[in-house]
C-alpha cells in the first residue's frame, strides 16, 4: 500500500498561518484541505482572506507543502459542469517558487453538495486544462455512473470513498480501491485514536494501491467544535508511525 497523503480537513482562521505552515513543513506527507463554498469563503470574508494569506505564504517557502481545496455547494455545481468559479481561479493558478501548484489537489464534493448535473466531457476538459493538479471526485454509490462517465473520457483523476457524504460516519466495510484512477481516498470517522486500526483494514484490501486517508470531524476540539491543530499533529504522527512500521515489515 502506497500512502500518498494524510489529509486534515477543514482548518479555518482559528488556526494561525504560522502554525499551519509549521505543521506542513514538519509533516511532509500531511495535507491541509480547506472547505470552500460561496456562503462562507467569498471574497471579502475572513476565511477567504485567511486562505489567501496561507496560499501566499506557501509560495514563499521552498520545501514542498500540500494544500487542497474541497469545493462545495454552488461552486461545486459549477465545477460539475466544467467551470472554475472565478473566486477560486487565482488560488488554482498560484505557484511555488519551483513552479508547482500551491493548491495541488481539488476535491469536487458533489455527493455532499447534492449536485444534480454532471457534464463528464466538460469536467474532463477542465481537468486537462489544469494538468498540474489532481482532481478528486467524492464518491457515493449515487454518483457511480458519473465516475464511470468521466473514466470513459480518458481523464485522469482520483476518487474519495465517503459513504456518509462528509458527515464523518465510519463505513460498514472497507471497499477495495478504484481501478484506472490516480489514487483512492478513504474517509469517514477517522481520527488520532483509530487511524492505525483503520489503516490496517485498508491495507487488507488495498495491497499495493496508491491511497490516502482524510479526517475531519475527529480533528475538531470536542469543546469548541473547531479544527484543532494539536489533534491534527496526533493524527498525522500516529498514521505516519503505523505506515513506517508496516513499510519496514514488507
Amino acid at each position: 500500500m502506497n500512502l500518498r497523503y494524510i489529509t486534515c480537513s477543514d482548518p479555518r482562521p482559528d488556526t494561525s498561518i504560522g502554525d499551519a505552515i509549521n505543521f506542513l513543513i514538519h509533516n511532509p506527507i500531511a495535507e491541509l484541505a480547506v472547505q470552500v463554498h460561496p456562503t462562507k469563503v467569498s471574497p471579502g470574508s475572513d476565511r477567504y482572506a485567511w486562505f489567501d494569506q496561507l496560499i501566499y505564504c506557501a509560495t514563499l517557502i521552498t520545501k514542498p507543502v500540500h494544500l487542497a481545496m474541497h469545493v462545495n455547494l454552488a461552486w461545486c455545481h459549477m465545477m460539475c459542469l466544467g467551470h472554475v468559479p472565478p473566486a477560486l481561479a487565482n488560488w488554482m493558478d498560484a505557484r511555488h517558487v519551483d513552479g508547482r501548484p500551491v493548491v495541488g489537489r481539488i476535491q469536487i464534493n458533489m455527493a455532499g453538495s447534492q449536485t444534480s448535473l454532471f457534464d463528464a466531457s466538460a469536467v474532463a476538459n477542465m481537468i486537462r486544462h489544469y494538468g498540474g493538479q489532481e482532481f478528486i471526485l467524492q464518491f457515493t454509490p449515487m454518483v457511480d455512473s458519473w465516475v464511470q462517465d468521466l473514466k470513459r473520457t480518458g481523464a485522469r483523476f482520483s476518487v474519495l470513498y465517503d459513504a456518509s457524504g462528509g458527515m464523518g460516519r465510519a463505513p460498514a466495510k472497507i471497499d477495495p480501491p478504484f481501478t484506472d484512477v490516480i489514487a483512492t481516498g478513504y474517509s469517514g470517522g477517522i481520527g488520532p485514536d483509530n487511524v492505525a486500526k483503520r489503516l490496517s483494514k485498508i491495507k487488507d484490501v488495498a495491497v499495493d494501491a496508491p491511497i490516502w486517508i482524510d479526517a475531519e470531524g475527529k480533528l475538531k476540539n470536542p469543546e469548541t467544535g473547531k479544527f484543532d491543530i494539536d489533534r491534527a499533529w496526533d493524527y498525522v504522527i500516529n498514521a505516519s508511525r503505523w505506515y513506517a512500521n508496516h513499510q519496514m515489515g514488507r
